[in-house]
């Protein structure tokens, strides 16, 4: 694809895409000049190649998806080799204030980064066309494992979103409005790379065709898509596994490898670990990223059903190829929950006797065993309390704002147990609101009963409320919550499988509750 550049730009200062006048303004926030430097710098003003080493000032560094680059095409007789024909078909619009018209110019991809850079200011820029001779193989993995440092020592990376423009106004305050959810939603975040980019960086630019922002000058109060991922990439939550690997899932490579290349640059503590080679089974260097990972970060156990499947076919049907080859515990087969919402982390230890070992997760801790029925197991008899509880079909679907004197999800069935119910399609929309904002779909509720001393009792007898909503990848009859283990309002969910068990999802339960003790026994759990 050809890209086209207005020099007019105008910056947004809103999630809600509100503008300010036409201009650039500069927000680099003041850093001092990293040490480290790459191979090779860009210098802007005549796009001659120099020595990293040979400056001793701040670079950038370049964002992009290849494909915006040209146009991309296969190699004859190669299954992932890829090359590119730059015709010179991107635009440079250029405003002529005395004449009022705009001239186009029709230029090179390296032109129009020149273009961009000057007008930003930007006096040197590291990308990968330039900078990376693409086919010198030890050359390419040497500065694919330094990727991060690239990044991460730039003072700011310059992402270039084609879609990202101008695109309505609003007449009262005589403002024109852009459409900043797009770096969510356009070429540029289908690529694992720039999720890489994006997270070492300490901010970002986005570029568009007529408009700009800065990722951490954007104001996000509101509640507009994009929202998360702009939020994410300037907070201390995008360092968790569960985040980077929620994105991941719906970005792609060139190559399978480079998925896990990249994911390594945003861990480089595991680099070490990884071998960066081609010529490795794909599925040994996904294996061994994810122990590497698994052994870091126990969150990564922390997943749910998506709440929407993956829209491009070839890529879900990449993503199930995975997912068979990977153990359970890696959530693969499932949507990771991001850490935007636990900012410092998440609550809880470290399970005992916690081991990850290729294959194999070790872990003793409390849990909860679980029955799961189905809707007609509820008695809908006399449970008039409040109608607006229920939905069509007599099964709660609200949730109370529970009072700080409601303490516990009691049991009182014989067996010790807690029963969950499978969610139809007309509960579906009503329990999704607890996991939805966690892009997780809502597979299983825990119906309660709400008693005057304000006491939720699990019972499948005139339930009044929801005490808890899973989020399972499969289906089962049985399967056991590890309360001992909680991510803040998240526990995994694992069932029997052979001799040891399968992670299967989680359980939200509200931050008012908690599970009663006498539920709970300790077991040892060998997860596959």
């Amino acid at each position: 694809m050809y890209v086209e550049y207005h020099r007019n730009q105008k910056e947004i200062h809103n999630i809600e895409g509100y503008t300010h006048e036409p201009g650039i303004n500069i927000r680099l926030e003041d850093t001092e000049v990293p040490e480290f430097k790459p191979t090779w710098l860009v210098r802007v003003e005549d796009m001659e190649l120099i020595p990293g080493s040979s400056i001793n000032e701040h670079y950038w560094a370049l964002s992009y998806s290849w494909n915006q680059s040209g146009e991309i095409f296969k190699k004859p007789g190669t299954v992932d080799e890829y090359d590119r024909i730059d015709e010179g078909k991107h635009t440079i619009v250029s405003k002529e204030k005395r004449l009022f018209r705009h001239t186009r110019t029709k230029v090179k991809f390296e032109g129009l980064i020149q273009q961009i850079c000057k007008d930003f200011g930007i006096k040197y820029v590291w990308f990968d066309q330039m900078c990376i001779n693409q086919g010198n193989h030890d050359e390419k993995l040497a500065e694919i494992k330094r990727m991060h440092l690239i990044y991460k020592s730039a003072c700011c990376a310059l992402a270039l979103i084609p879609e990202l423009k101008i695109t309505g106004r609003d007449e009262e305050f005589n403002i024109d409005i852009g459409n900043p959810y797009v770096v969510q939603e356009g070429q540029w975040s289908t690529r694992i790379w720039t999720l890489e980019e994006a997270y070492m960086s300490k901010q970002v630019l986005f570029v568009g065709t007529n408009a700009y922002f800065w990722s951490n000058w954007i104001n996000l109060n509101g509640n507009f898509k994009g929202y998360e991922f702009i939020d994410n990439i300037r907070g201390e939550g995008k360092w968790k596994s569960g985040t980077a690997l929620w994105y991941a899932k719906s970005r792609t490579s060139s190559k399978a490898h480079d998925r896990i290349f990249a994911l390594a640059n945003i861990f480089p503590e595991l680099k070490d670990g990884i071998t960066f080679s081609y010529k490795q089974p794909l599925t040994d260097l996904m294996v061994q990223f994810y122990t590497l990972l698994a052994q870091k970060d126990h969150s990564i156990i922390c997943f749910g059903e998506p709440l929407a499947p993956i829209a491009d076919s070839e890529m879900a049907k990449s993503r199930e190829e995975e997912a068979k080859l990977l153990p359970s515990w890696s959530g693969a087969q499932g949507a990771h929950v991001t850490h935007q919402w636990f900012k410092k982390g998440y609550t809880g230890e470290l399970p005992l006797d916690y081991s990850v070992d290729e294959r194999i997760m070790r872990l003793t801790c409390n849990c909860i065993p679980v029955n799961i029925k189905t809707v007609d197991d509820i008695d809908v008899q006399d449970q008039v309390k409040d109608p607006n509880l229920y939905s069509d079909t007599g099964v709660p679907h609200h949730m109370y704002e529970f009072d700080d004197a409601i303490e516990h999800v009691k049991c009182t069935s014989e067996d010790k147990s807690l029963t969950a119910i499978n969610t139809t399609s007309e509960l579906q929309e009503s329990n999704n609101f607890y996991v939805e904002i966690h892009g997780l779909k809502a597979t299983h509720f825990v119906p309660t009963r709400m008693l005057e001393e304000a006491i939720i009792v699990n019972t499948l007898s005139k339930p009044t409320d929801i005490g808890a909503v899973f989020s399972l990848t499969d289906e089962c009859t049985e399967c056991l919550i590890l309360s001992g283990i909680r991510f803040r309002r998240f526990h995994p969910i694992v069932k029997k499988h052979n001799d040891n068990y399968k992670a299967i999802g989680v359980c939200y339960i509200p931050a008012e509750l908690e599970f009663d003790s006498a539920l709970e026994i300790n077991q040892t759990f060998v997860i596959e």
